[in-house]
C-alpha cells in the first residue's frame, strides 16, 4: 500500500523517457500538510494496475534531478519496507540497501534500475525490503550500482579492475563515486 505519493511536479513529465509501469493504491487521504517532496513521477501507466498484489507503504524524497535523458525503464518497485523511515531527513538520489535474499521465485521483473550512487548508503535508516528479479542482460556498459550478489562481477567503469561480488571488496574508485557496471562472471 502506497501510503502516498505527494506534491508531485507533472510540468517537468513532458517528454520524460522514465517510464514506470505502475504505482499503485496511492493513499491520498493522509497528504495533507505533507513536507515531503517528489520532484516527479512520471509517465505513469495505470492500465494494468487492477487486481495487482504488489503494496508500497511510500516512496519519498526522491530527487529525480539528475534523471534527465536516462533511459530508465522500472516495471516496478514493490514491497518497500519504510517502517525506519520516520523523520528521516535523507533526499534520496539512489536507492540503497537492498536485500536480495528473498529475490527467488519471484514473479516480479525491473528491467533495470542503475545510475544508484551508494557512497552515502552507510548508516542509512532507510532499506528497502528487496527488488528482485534484476535483469542484467539489458545492462551491459550500464553506468549501474546495485548491490551485489555472487553470481556478478563489478567492473569499475573508471578504471577497469574488477571486483568478485561476494568478496564484498571495493575497487578504490568507489571512495571516488566512480560507478561500476554489471557483468556475469
Amino acid at each position: 500500500m502506497l501510503k502516498h505519493i505527494h506534491n508531485v511536479d507533472k510540468s517537468s513529465n513532458r517528454n520524460c523517457p522514465i517510464m514506470l509501469k505502475h504505482i499503485h493504491n496511492v493513499d491520498k487521504s493522509s497528504n495533507r500538510n505533507c513536507p515531503i517532496m517528489l520532484k516527479h513521477i512520471h509517465n505513469v501507466d495505470k492500465s494494468s494496475n487492477r487486481n495487482c498484489p504488489i503494496m508500497l507503504k511510500h516512496i519519498h524524497n526522491v530527487d529525480k534531478s539528475s534523471n534527465r535523458n536516462c533511459p530508465i525503464m522500472l516495471k516496478h518497485i514493490h514491497n518497500v519496507d519504510k517502517s525506519s523511515n520516520r523523520n528521516c531527513p535523507i533526499m534520496l538520489k539512489h536507492i540503497h540497501n537492498v536485500d536480495k535474499s528473498s529475490n527467488r521465485n519471484c514473479p516480479i521483473m525491473l528491467k533495470h534500475i542503475h545510475n544508484v550512487d551508494k557512497s552515502s548508503n552507510r548508516n542509512c535508516p532507510i532499506i528497502l525490503k528487496h527488488i528482485h528479479n534484476v535483469d542484467k542482460s539489458s545492462n551491459r556498459n550500464c553506468p549501474i550500482m546495485l548491490k551485489r550478489s555472487a553470481d556478478d562481477q563489478l567492473t569499475c567503469s573508471s578504471c577497469d579492475s574488477s571486483v568478485i561480488s561476494h568478496n564484498e571488496k571495493l575497487c578504490p574508485c568507489f571512495i571516488s563515486k566512480h560507478v561500476y557496471r554489471i557483468s556475469p562472471n
